[in-house]
This record gives structure tokens, sequence and C-alpha cells, in this order.
């Protein structure tokens, strides 16, 4: 079970309250809101700023999707809450990890930051658009991005090295899957930067490139519905 207490990083309980009303949620409902609500607001952004001439159809960056109105707003809500979302996915999992293992691993906690630090970077991204201040926009794009594909990478690999009486409390179907999400998105990541050094050349691209690293961010968050058996108290 999981209690106030797991969810500390070794300096007291920082979160009991959310932990509290974590406790009487589906862990897979949280699950598939933290990436529903992300793919859902960009389709629905995309589909508008197409609708409207704001965006070609093919293909826009999904940044484009959120600098006119009306999908800018909707862009902005739905972005911030699915920064929180990702983000209370990834403190379950921080509290499910101590499950498979005894004690807290720094690296546990490191992860959890990185999360933290890369949702904080998603709202930012959210809340200003590329019009508004692209600098910030851009800068935080690339935080959200590189931060959450090294969480990913930790995640996987702590999966992959558990111990054999660990692997009953693991799913071995989403540990592999999670383990292919992660490293499809890395080589996304790493053509996201070459292409970009020649941005006119290769727009469409980068763009794909880009829209194949934030999907597989949220497959990433779905794949959790594999360890979460049934809810954060049982």
């Amino acid at each position: 079970p999981l209690r106030p207490g797991d969810c500390t990083l070794g300096l007291g309980e920082i979160m009991p309250s959310i932990i509290d009303v974590l406790g009487h949620i589906q862990a897979r409902t949280l699950t598939w809101l933290s990436a529903g609500c992300g793919v859902v607001t960009i389709m629905v952004c995309y589909t508008i700023a197409v609708s409207l001439g704001h965006v070609p159809a093919w293909l826009p960056m999904i940044s484009d999707c959120a600098v006119y109105a009306p999908e800018k707003y909707i862009f902005r809500f739905g972005m911030i809450t699915t920064a929180n979302l990702l983000f209370l996915n990834s403190l379950m999992m921080y509290g499910f990890l101590s499950t498979i293992t005894p004690g807290r691993r720094t690296a546990d906690k490191v992860g959890l930051v990185l999360s933290f630090i890369s949702s904080v970077g998603l709202a930012i991204v959210g809340s200003v658009n590329e019009q508004e201040n692209n600098p910030i926009h851009s800068g935080a794009a690339v935080v959200f991005f590189f931060l959450y594909e090294i969480y990913m990478i930790m995640i996987s690999y702590r999966f992959f090295k558990a111990d054999a009486r660990s692997w009953q409390r693991l799913s071995m179907a989403s540990v592999a899957i999670k383990t292919i999400i992660a490293t499809v998105c890395l080589i996304a990541l790493v053509l996201f930067v070459i292409f970009s050094q020649h941005w006119g050349r290769w727009g469409t691209q980068i763009a794909i490139c880009e829209w194949v690293g934030v999907m597989c961010i949220m497959a990433f968050n779905f794949t959790n519905i594999g360890e979460y058996k049934h809810d954060l108290q049982s």
C-alpha cells in the first residue's frame, strides 16, 4: 500500500494530502487521464487550427496549433492540466517502485525530480505560445522533451533490472513496451536535433519528430496501467 510517507524524498513528508486524495482514485483512471488529456487536447487544437486555415493539414508543428484563438485557449488549459497529470502519474510510479524493492533508491528520487521539472516545462509550453515569447516557449519544450526522455529511460532500466521476485508485480508486456517507446522517442529526439540544423529544408521531418516524441511520452504514461492492477491502496 502507498502511505503519505511513501512519497517523500528523505526530507520529511512533502505531499501527504495529495496521496490521501489519490488513495481514493483508481490508479488506472488517473493513468488514462494523464495520457488521454494530452492527446485529446492536441488533436482538438489541430482539428480547429486546420479547419480555420491557421495551419496546413500536413504537417504543422504542434506548437503552431496553439497560436491563434480559439485553439490557443484550449491548448493552454489542456497542456497545463496534462502537465499536472503527468507528474501525478510519476508520483504514483515513485510509490509503486517501493513495492518491488525495499527502501528508496536515489535513482527513483532523481527520476521524480526530473519528471517534476519536465512537467513544469510542459506547463510553460502551454502557458506561453511561440508568438508571445518564442525563446521561453522553445526552451521549455526542450526541457520537457529531453528530461522526460531521461525519465523514461530510467524507469525502463529500473524495471528491466528488477529481480525475479519483483517480476510478480510487473507486467512483462508493459516493460517491453516501455523500453520500445523510450527507444523510439530517443531516436525521434536525436533526429529532431539533426534536422533542426536546417529548419527550412527539413520542416516537415522536424514536425514528424515532434509529433512522434509527444505521442511516445503519452503512450509511455498509458503503459503504467500494466503495473497498476487495482488502486493505490491495494
